[in-house]
Formats: C-alpha cells, sequence, structure tokens
C-alpha cells in the first residue's frame, strides 16, 4: 500500500466525530446526513483506490463534503477531500489541482459567508470565536499544504532511488567485468600457460610437437580476443538499471508517475536477460507515452517459476498499438523474447494495457540451507 493511500485510511478516524450530532437518528434530517455521509464514504474510498474512477469519485466527495460546510457549518469535513485528494493530484498535471481547488474554495468562501452570518459579532476578537475560525483556518490550508508535503516526499523517494539505481549500474558493471575475466579470460590464460609449459618441456625432448603445441596457444590467444571483444559489447548494453533511468525520466517529462517493484534484485540479473526484458521496458514506456493517456505506469520485475519476468502495467485508455494491427516495435519485442526461449504478451484489463514477458533461466546449485525457527 502506498503511502497516500494509508494516510487517506488514517484521516477516516476522524469521520466518526463528524457523524456524533446525527447518532442516534432523532429526525428525517439525521437520516438524511446519515446518508450523505455513507456517499460522502464510499465516494472516498473510491477516489482511494482507483484513479480511474476519479471523473466521479471526486466531485462526489467533494460535493458531499461541502453540503456540511453550506448546511451544517461543520468545515471539518472539507479537511478530508482537501487533504486526500490534493495528495492524490500531486501526481497529475497541476492543471487538475488547480481545477479542483475552484470548487474546493468555492465550498469554503460559502461556508465562510453562512459562517458570517450566523454570528452577528464575527467582527468581535473573542474566545468563541476564535475556537470556530480555527476549522475554516485550516480547511484553507489544507490544499496547498497537503500538495506541498506530498511534492517533497515525492522528490526525496526519486532522489534517494536514482542514487540507488546509479551506485546498482556501478556495483552491476563490476561485478559483471569480474565475473566475465573470471569465467572466460582467467580460464583461457590458464590454459595457455599450461601449453606455454608444456612447449617448453617439449623443446628439449620431443621437438617436432611444439609447433602443435604453439598453433594452439595462436587459437586460444584469438579466442581470448574475440572474448575480449564480447566484453566490451556487453559493457555497451544498457542493463535494467540504464533503462529505467532513461524512462522514468522520460515518463515524468510526459506527466505519467512511475513505480516500480522488485528492480533491484533484476539489476543482478544475467547481461542478456537485462538486455531483452530492458529493451521490452524501452518499448512499453515509449508506447505508453504515445499511445495510452495514462497517469501513472508499475514495472514490476520478478523471478517466478523458472523465468525472469517483467510487467509493464499502465492506468490509460486500454488500447494499445496492436488494436491498429501490430507495430514494428511489438513485433520486435515479440521476435527478441522468443529468440531467448522466452514468452511476450499485451492485453488489456480492467486497469489499462498490461505488457508482460519472461525468459527461461538455470538457477546455480545452492548448498541447503539450514531451516530457522
Amino acid at each position: 500500500m502506498s503511502a497516500t493511500r494509508l494516510i487517506s485510511y488514517i484521516w477516516l478516524i476522524y469521520l466518526p466525530f463528524n457523524l456524533v450530532p446525527y447518532v442516534p437518528p432523532k429526525s428525517q434530517a439525521d437520516w438524511l446526513w446519515i446518508g450523505i455521509s455513507a456517499i460522502f464514504l464510499a465516494s472516498y474510498i473510491a477516489s482511494t483506490e482507483r484513479s480511474s474512477m476519479w471523473k466521479w469519485s471526486i466531485p462526489v466527495e467533494l460535493a458531499t463534503a461541502g453540503a456540511f460546510i453550506l448546511f451544517q457549518s461543520n468545515a471539518y469535513m472539507l479537511l478530508f477531500p482537501g487533504w486526500q485528494i490534493s495528495a492524490m493530484l500531486a501526481r497529475r498535471p497541476r492543471q487538475r489541482f488547480v481545477l479542483f481547488c475552484v470548487g474546493y474554495y468555492a465550498f469554503l468562501v460559502g461556508g465562510i459567508i453562512e459562517f458570517v452570518m450566523s454570528i452577528p459579532d464575527f467582527g468581535a476578537a473573542n474566545a468563541q470565536n476564535a475556537g470556530n475560525y480555527m476549522p475554516l483556518f485550516l480547511a484553507a490550508m489544507a490544499p496547498p499544504l497537503s500538495r506541498t508535503l506530498t511534492l517533497a516526499g515525492i522528490q526525496r523517494a526519486q532522489l534517494a532511488q536514482s542514487n540507488q539505481r546509479l551506485e546498482s549500474i556501478i556495483r552491476a558493471e563490476r561485478e559483471r567485468i569480474a565475473r566475465d575475466l573470471h569465467d572466460t579470460l582467467g580460464q583461457s590464460f590458464s590454459m595457455i600457460t599450461i601449453k606455454a609449459e608444456l612447449a617448453q618441456r617439449l623443446l628439449t625432448k620431443q621437438p617436432e610437437q611444439v609447433a602443435g603445441e604453439l598453433e594452439d596457444i595462436a587459437a586460444a590467444s584469438r579466442r581470448n580476443l574475440q572474448l575480449v571483444r564480447d566484453i566490451v559489447g556487453n559493457l555497451r548494453q544498457k542493463g535494467i538499471a540504464d533503462v529505467l533511468v532513461e524512462e522514468e525520466k522520460n515518463l515524468h517529462e510526459a506527466g505519467i508517475d512511475v513505480v516500480t517493484q522488485g528492480e533491484q534484485a533484476a539489476s543482478a540479473w544475467p547481461t542478456l536477460v537485462q538486455a531483452g526484458l530492458g529493451a521490452v521496458v524501452q518499448e512499453a514506456c515509449t508506447n505508453v507515452i504515445r499511445h495510452a493517456h495514462a497517469h501513472s505506469v508499475v514495472i514490476a520485475f520478478a523471478e517466478v517459476n523458472g523465468m525472469y519476468t517483467v510487467s509493464v502495467q499502465d492506468d490509460g485508455n486500454g488500447k494499445p498499438p496492436y488494436d491498429r494491427g501490430e507495430s514494428n516495435g511489438i513485433a520486435g519485442m515479440r521476435e527478441r523474447i522468443a529468440g531467448q526461449g522466452g514468452r511476450f504478451a499485451i492485453r488489456n484489463n480492467d486497469i489499462g494495457t498490461l505488457v508482460t514477458a519472461c525468459v527461461p533461466y538455470e538457477r546455480p546449485h545452492e548448498e541447503p540451507r539450514e531451516e530457522t525457527a
């Protein structure tokens, strides 16, 4: 559960305090406000759970909360959408937040007017009026404060994630170079050393066999040269962390929020696996920016049933390019994954469009682990 969702539900702890005047119900008016509170709660939960419902859930939530301040002088109810919706819209284009504020402050101004008209000595500075001003002040401050705090939290999280990715890139490159040198060049050079020592001994005892050993040494040197070229070529391939750094920047510039799962473990996957699945992520994100009209994307990495897997889920219109015939990019992804013996799929669901790809792997032998209580 994200921090924004968790905080939204924590806020509901205060909702029963706003219902105290109507419980137990003593009149039809009490039943009316209990019913309005139920509608408010349903829209509040809908706004928290599904961004696809915001077209109706946010207006209903704001209208029901506004009814309390206009007709019941209850400004505390307006605090709920003030904090929750402002935090959720912090990841969306600023125009949406401004549009929400127009409706929000229209209700607040109406509530202030009603409050002023209900207190003849409103201008008097006394303790009783000061207590009545507090909910209005809190309601006025809620949207900008909530948005500011949320944006600050997002920026801190993004900075920490970016630093972690850069560290992961450096660490992965070092480990990959060390692994390639040990597994390929190390063994080959050991063989060359043995061949050279053998040729040295044969030079005095069986000189006619030295030529064959020298040919083997030359062949091994040529293979080593090709291995060095392959290692250098692998260094030019983009890993998962490299792809995510680029695509997160592109998605943010397009106003699309990005959430990743299992990223750190995926950065340690084999080079060819990262290159193949990274290309899928890159193409999928490009399609999201161009076609999906999405607001957020979840990129998840996992190891399931002997497969390295990646999924890219957006919350867009669910009409990816394959609805108009498979594009070259999607065909390229499908061919690349098939070439690695894997599977590729793209489909729309109740959230948006889901792209999945997986390639097989073989686990190295692992020593049995002791069971812990």
